[in-house]
């Protein structure tokens, strides 16, 4: 009886050691282009919230960032703008467009994670950065 007591003593507070893990994805999109730009993405997923179009007002030399949690160690989140995302038009001053479908292959395709830069890593934070240069703007029709 004894032992069985303190199995389940061991088991308790073993259980109670147990770190539940999370992983913060933080997402920046720079803009570098010299020009004021928008960036409008169809089926955003908020973070923690509902899938709505949304577009982003990003002034030149400015940033956007924004986080995703996902459950477990170094579980980073797989899609910068929500597994629903399903295009993306970068609109500049003059009305000239970049567009971006999910799954075309753009080298430049702004909702595939292959197309940021992973930065700095810390416990469980990973951050992942997109930066719209003037090439962008010059390659915009």
């Amino acid at each position: 009886m004894k032992r069985a007591t303190l199995l389940i003593v061991i088991l308790i507070m073993w259980s109670s050691c147990i770190r539940e893990y999370e992983t913060l994805t933080r997402f920046t999109i720079l803009n570098e282009s010299n020009n004021n730009l928008t960036l409008t993405v169809f089926d955003f997923q908020v973070p923690d919230k509902s899938i709505v179009d949304t577009v982003f007002i990003i002034a030149d030399n400015m940033e956007i960032s924004y986080y995703y949690r996902s459950d477990g160690r170094d579980a980073v989140y797989c899609c910068p703008f929500g597994i629903e995302a399903d295009s993306a038009f970068i609109t500049f001053i003059d009305n000239r467009k970049l567009i971006y479908r999910r799954n075309d292959s753009n080298p430049r395709n702004i909702l595939n994670i292959d197309n940021f830069i992973r930065k700095e890593n810390k416990e469980n934070v990973y951050e992942l950065e997109y930066t719209v240069t003037e090439v962008d703007f010059n390659n915009a029709q």
